[in-house]
């Protein structure tokens, strides 16, 4: 029995983003009282008018720790560019789902400020 056959009893929907101002500080994705247990896809958008690299964090009594990073074009998710799933761009190929140890959080981060619009993150998952 692989990861690959957990399924899911209830799905969970998060949403994060910074604006212009923000900075590049962590982002946290979920409260920290109901984390979900799984994570399928984090799909990053921008309506900002410079690229962004977004680094996903995990962690746990305030401490996280980065994970992976992938690119994000701007405006992605806004008209002809794509939103970006930041676990198949950042982590190797067959990796397509984050299982969370209890009470653990995801947050993110972007690089550079954003300038113009917003950069959000969206995670879609479930408990387990």
């Amino acid at each position: 029995m692989g990861l690959s056959t957990i399924v899911e009893t209830q799905p969970a929907m998060f949403v994060g983003y910074v604006t212009a101002g923000h900075g590049t500080a962590q982002t946290a994705l979920m409260p920290a009282t109901t984390p979900p247990n799984q994570i399928d896809h984090l799909l990053a958008n921008s309506s900002d008018t410079v690229d962004h690299i977004c680094t996903i964090w995990l962690g746990n009594q305030g401490v996280y720790y980065p994970q992976f990073s992938a690119a994000v074009p701007a405006g992605a998710g806004n008209g002809v560019v794509p939103a970006v799933d930041l676990i198949l761009a950042g982590l190797p190929a067959g990796f397509d789902t984050i299982i969370l140890p209890t009470q653990w959080l995801v947050a993110f981060s972007i690089e550079a400020n954003v300038t113009a619009g917003q950069f959000q993150v969206t995670s879609f998952g479930g408990f387990v």
